[in-house]
């Protein structure tokens, strides 16, 4: 699996995690400024989420 965390102008720079065993995406260093819909593209299946960050 490959994270691009250069998208989204970069907004996740450094700050996403991929547990290549467990498949699980870990965002660091978060704050409120983040909060928003996002989408998430894997293998041609695109999932939606809300990402809300107090």
């Amino acid at each position: 699996m490959t994270v691009y965390d250069d998208v989204l102008d970069g907004r996740f720079r450094n700050r996403l995690r991929l547990d290549k065993q467990t498949g699980s995406l870990t965002i660091t260093d978060i704050t409120a400024e983040h909060t928003g819909d996002y989408e998430l593209q894997i293998n041609s299946v695109t999932k939606c989420f809300l990402l809300t960050v107090y």
